[in-house]
């Protein structure tokens, strides 16, 4: 029997990860022997488009030239917003398939077709999916109104997806209920738009079942999965004519494009009994698990071994177009014209850093910081503030004083006049009085929001989680009379947009002189384990307790304000050392000592989903992998590099534990990947930057022609 290899992780993010997840189970279940490792002994090396590099394939094959690689195509990355290199990394992997596989007709036009990427031909193997676990019976949920109800999932803010336009359509059918599953963007406040966040695979289920119809808005879509389940919980399908969606949905749904979507809509309402028996009868015929994943056997087993492929042949199809030659300068001029163009004071910080700024330089523009610790006069300089408003704010203003000569940062002197004034999560009456003089005085206004003060929905568990009426209305007022809004997350910043159209997602910064220093991981017992938080958020560790009482050879670090209330129970459940009270010092030399850092969350409101990743970036930037509830932003900073693992459930959990815990080499690896994430999107100089653009855009304004 062929032994698999399939080196990729699993992560709850759809799209590929579900199709791995059930191809493993399956192989599992059928007594299939199955490795992750590379350097494991296998027959065939099963890859996924770009997900695994062409170095590590090309390793492999040069070491052992009897192994197959199976390679499964998603489509072109351009054909659905992609701008970056993913196409020539698929390409390239492709050069040594011995067996390629397309998950649907339009996914093989996309890449071999439309767009120059794939060079093999073969099967079209469509996505499979759990009969079992999405089916019109079983539990379901309320959603109120009279109406109908239509959901709609998504994993990713990718335009293409089309669920921008759900605003639109939410506004024009207010008596549709539009539930959303999932991430999505520039969606404002319609009573009848339902936000559910981040579902596991029974609670999307669930959701499925209970609604009357699916949309899908996406264009260029080669086999988007969530169509599948939708169709196997028997809803019709109303979609875009685009993609590889109309062969998935076939005669179970009605295409949007001509007649617009509530006429679509009403055809489908109309015959939804009907359709809705296509829809599951569809499913189990054609995309049942028990269906898909032994033609995918099949396909493998039945798969030879292709020749290697020549010099002179990569040649002459790089001459056709395909992108299968390696150009390593493509990279670094695109990451240093990127950051040229963020903002031209890039251009004279970089002139500043060569020539050495002079001291006492005069600067031209005056910026000024009011924080909840300063305001009104309270502290003159940014290292008096509270630990979380200096990382906010006094960091970013500290590191442009050292490295701008136009921009000159400080703490706000009520009275005094300013180019732009930054109010760090200020927006009381007191605040909106200044923000107004600052306004009348020729300044601008930033408003830095860094609590979802603005949705408030689901049960807030933690005292103080929940806006009052007051922060709600203060929110929105300074939201929409700000300038410019900088929101702390891509969740908050869709939020946002719909208020503001001026918005920018910067992400809060990890300064690597304070958490400096790399973990250097080793076998060690107990793995230490550790959080960090005010402690009345200590409870969400309680959503992993079950997890932690079956282990051994693991100990809990709380490190807080003061002893959080839950940390008997805890204590009755997994060793435990508390440390208080916190200080940055003191956190930075426990996560040098420290394994793996966690974050689980009970995603269960407005206030949970809205949140940063700077829990996780700490311990992240100095090399410890991550462990973290399937929140947005963790998502984010755990998927840029897989520098951890995002579960969201006691099962995944457990699965993750077993994977970091007992291996100090997969912690060592995700640790270093972990490391470069926050070097390159989260560090001090790198978030500054992007404070730098907008306060550069609206303090140096052009001049007015006459």
């Amino acid at each position: 029997m062929l032994k698999l290899c399939i080196p990729i992780d699993y992560r709850p993010e759809g799209g590929m990860y579900t199709f791995i997840a059930g191809f493993t189970a399956f192989l599992e279940q059928n007594g299939v022997p199955l490795t992750r490792r590379l350097d494991d002994e296998f027959d065939v090396l099963f890859v996924n488009s770009w997900a695994v590099p062409f170095e590590a394939v090309r390793d492999v094959k040069r070491a052992r030239p009897s192994v197959r690689v199976v390679q499964r195509v998603d489509g072109a990355a351009v054909d659905y917003g992609r701008m970056d290199d993913a196409d020539a990394r698929q390409a390239r992997v492709n050069l040594l398939a011995d067996l390629t596989i397309f998950q649907s007709v339009y996914s093989r036009h996309s890449v071999r077709e439309k767009y120059r990427v794939i060079v093999q031909d073969g099967p079209v193997i469509l996505n499979p999916v759990d009969v079992a676990a999405f089916a019109p019976d079983g539990p379901r949920r309320e959603f109120g109104g009279s109406g109908p109800r239509v959901i709609t999932v998504c994993w990713s803010t990718n335009r293409l997806k089309g669920t921008w336009q759900i605003d639109r359509l939410a506004a024009e059918n207010p008596d549709v209920t539009f539930v959303l599953a999932g991430r999505f963007e520039h969606i404002g406040r319609h009573d009848n738009v339902q936000r559910l966040g981040h579902l596991g695979r029974d609670d999307l289920a669930a959701a499925l079942r209970s609604c009357d119809a699916f949309l899908n808005l996406s264009e260029n879509d080669p086999c988007p999965n969530v169509v599948i389940e939708a169709l196997a919980s028997g809803l019709p399908v109303v979609f875009r004519d685009s993609g590889g969606v109309p062969e998935l949905v076939g005669d179970c749904g009605v295409a949007l494009d001509r007649p617009g979507f509530r006429a679509a809509l009403d055809a489908v309402l109309v015959r939804r009994p009907e359709l809705s028996r296509q829809a599951r009868r569809r499913a189990e015929t054609t995309f049942a698990s028990s269906i898909v994943f032994p033609q995918y056997v099949g396909a493998i087993a039945a798969a030879p071994l292709r020749p290697p492929i020549t010099d002179t042949r990569i040649e002459e199809l790089a001459d056709c177009g395909y992108p299968v030659k390696p150009r390593p300068a493509d990279r670094a001029r695109r990451l240093a014209r990127a950051a040229l163009d963020r903002a031209p004071i890039v251009r004279t910080v970089v002139d500043s850093w060569r020539r050495g700024r002079a001291a006492g330089s005069s600067k031209a523009v005056r910026i000024g910081w009011i924080t909840h610790d300063s305001f009104p006069g309270r502290k003159r300089r940014f290292d008096e503030l509270e630990p979380f408003t200096r990382m906010r704010t006094g960091r970013i203003a500290e590191w442009i004083n050292a490295n701008s000569e136009s921009l000159h940062n400080e703490v706000y002197r009520p009275g005094e006049r300013y180019d732009v004034v930054v109010f760090q999560k200020m927006m009381d009456a007191r605040c909106q009085a200044e923000a107004q003089r600052i306004r009348a005085s020729g300044g601008a206004v930033v408003f830095d929001a860094n609590v979802n003060y603005y949705e408030i929905v689901g049960d807030y568990f933690i005292s103080g989680t929940k806006p009052t009426d007051e922060q709600h209305a203060d929110a929105l007022w300074m939201t929409r009379f700000a300038d410019h809004v900088v929101a702390d997350s891509t969740y908050l910043e869709g939020v946002i947009r719909p208020l503001n159209a001026n918005v920018t997602w910067i992400p809060d910064n990890v300064s690597l002189d304070v958490y400096s220093g790399e973990r250097v991981h080793s076998s060690r017992s107990p793995v230490r384990l550790i959080w960090s938080g005010v402690s009345r958020k200590a409870a969400h560790l309680l959503e992993i307790g079950d997890v932690l009482a079956g282990r051994t050879g693991i100990e809990l670090v709380v490190v807080s304000d003061r002893r959080p209330d839950c940390v008997g129970e805890l204590e009755t459940r997994v060793p435990l050392r508390l440390v208080t009270p916190f200080s940055d010092a003191s956190y930075a030399r426990e996560l040098l000592a420290s394994d793996i850092i966690i974050s689980p969350r009970r995603l269960c409101n407005a206030y949970e989903l809205g949140h940063t990743e700077y829990k996780i970036a700490l311990g992240m930037g100095i090399g410890l992998p991550a462990i973290a509830s399937p929140q947005q932003s963790y998502i984010e900073a755990i998927s840029a590099k897989n520098g951890g693992i995002v579960a969201g459930n006691p099962a995944e959990w457990t699965s993750a534990l077993d994977t970091l815990v007992g291996s100090a080499v997969r912690r060592a690896e995700m640790g270093a990947r972990a490391r470069q994430t926050v070097l390159e999107r989260y560090s001090t100089p790198v978030v500054a930057l992007r404070y730098l653009e907008v306060l550069e855009r609206l303090a140096i304004k052009p001049a007015v022609t006459r």
